[in-house]
């Protein structure tokens, strides 16, 4: 039962990561997408950043320069990353 539990435990930890690797790299290319329609120096960025703390007070992660990172990501990675099995 021990083995049974510890396997779970770790198929929803990798679960969980590959959900937050998608959405990490989904808002990087939303940042993309508005920064291309405003344009440079409209601060979209740090606006996101705002609204998206705003509207999620308890999350973590959500700073200017994390939403930077997820859109350098987003840049490196232009197709959407997928599970290879």
């Amino acid at each position: 039962m021990k083995q049974t539990f510890a396997h779970a435990r770790i198929r929803a930890q990798r679960t969980e990561n590959t959900q937050l690797i998608e959405m990490y790299w989904e808002i990087g290319h939303q940042i993309l997408r508005r920064q291309a329609q405003e344009g440079w120096g409209t601060k979209a960025v740090a606006r996101l950043a705002t609204a998206l703390r705003t509207a999620f007070p308890n999350q973590r992660g959500f700073s200017r320069r994390n939403l930077m990172y997820m859109q350098q990501m987003a840049r490196t990675w232009p197709e959407p990353i997928v599970q290879r099995f």
